[in-house]
């Protein structure tokens, strides 16, 4: 469904769909000044009714441009056009682990042990750096460049000092299948 490719927001243009979640709508497309491949997150308008989605939305984006890491995806720009709220961000070409653990089944253990040690650098600079804790580490999370370097996404349920507490004690965030047993027994 590419409902709003063709349009523009802000001084981004709209090409095409490349990714849905819970949180919003994901297009590839052009920061028209630079001339630059982006990708941009929209916030459906149905979930631009409810301010508690907005202000989700909001942290999110204003939780990634706090961080600056080689495997943390970089954020460009934030903003309301055409009462929709968007945020342009690096755009990753390659695939997610999810797509390619579907296509090959298996990593190899050398590319596993590779993305791992990204991974973890990655989360432990975004510790380091602002206290953040993702919470929603998985593979649909998790892009691959076209270096082959790994691109941690998706800071949507993510924990960080100063930003508004999106979560109610002792409830379960993110996917089931990636939680933590004290997670799950909501000991955490």
């Amino acid at each position: 469904m590419n409902e709003l490719a063709g349009q523009s927001l802000g001084g981004f243009l709209l090409e095409e769909e490349i990714g849905r979640g819970s949180m919003g709508v994901v297009y590839r497309g052009r920061q028209v000044a630079l001339e630059r491949e982006v990708a941009i997150k929209v916030l459906p308008k149905a979930l631009a009714r409810d301010p508690s989605y907005m202000a989700r939305f909001i942290r999110e984006a204003q939780i990634i441009a706090g961080l600056n890491h080689p495997n943390i995806i970089h954020i460009y720009d934030a903003g309301e056009a055409h009462k929709l709220l968007y945020f342009a961000m690096e755009y990753v070409q390659g695939p997610t682990l999810a797509n390619l653990l579907h296509m090959d089944g298996v990593l190899p253990q050398h590319l596993a042990a590779e993305y791992a040690a990204q991974i973890a650098d990655a989360l432990d600079a975004a510790y380091k750096e602002r206290n953040v804790i993702h919470r929603d580490i998985k593979p649909e999370n998790l892009m691959l460049d076209r270096w082959g370097k790994i691109k941690v996404t998706d800071f949507g349920l993510a924990r960080a000092p100063g930003h508004q507490q999106i979560t109610v004690t002792k409830t379960l965030v993110g996917s089931i299948y990636y939680a933590s047993p004290e997670q799950v027994w909501g000991t955490s």
